[in-house]
């Protein structure tokens, strides 16, 4: 076979694994971002932990734009809870007063501590580290 027939077909086949693992992502993220997925999506995450964290850790810095934002942040922190991920914890003092719920709320931080757990995930996310999120 040609040395060029032979670039072009392993650039082509690059170029299909590339679209594949992108569209694989975007899939992910989608999961991610929907509630009725998220927990199945972070359970998905919690097996597979090693290859996906650097691509959530991406997208907690540059969500993409197919997907809403914040709703893949609760995502990201209900994932980032599960796997107790101390490198996101930038991420998650930044979204500190992202909501799970968008109704507002009249003195949150008074609440119980079950229900700000539940209202605020990147809260949530936090507690479940425990000691570990105050050592970093």
């Amino acid at each position: 076979m040609d040395s060029r027939l032979q670039f072009l077909t392993m650039m082509f086949a690059g170029s299909a694994i590339a679209l594949a693992q992108s569209e694989d992502a975007l899939a992910l993220a989608r999961l991610l971002a929907s509630d009725a997925t998220r927990s199945s999506a972070v359970a998905k995450v919690a097996a597979s932990k090693d290859s996906t964290l650097p691509l959530l850790l991406k997208w907690a810095r540059n969500p993409p734009k197919e997907v809403d934002k914040c709703q893949l942040f609760i995502g990201l922190a209900d994932t980032f809870a599960r796997l107790k991920t101390t490198s996101a914890l930038p991420f998650l003092i930044k979204n500190l007063s992202l909501r799970r719920t968008s109704p507002a709320d009249l003195a949150p931080w008074l609440k119980t501590a079950d229900v700000i757990e539940d209202r605020f995930p990147t809260a949530a996310a936090l507690i479940a580290m425990g000691p570990e999120a105050c050592v970093h």
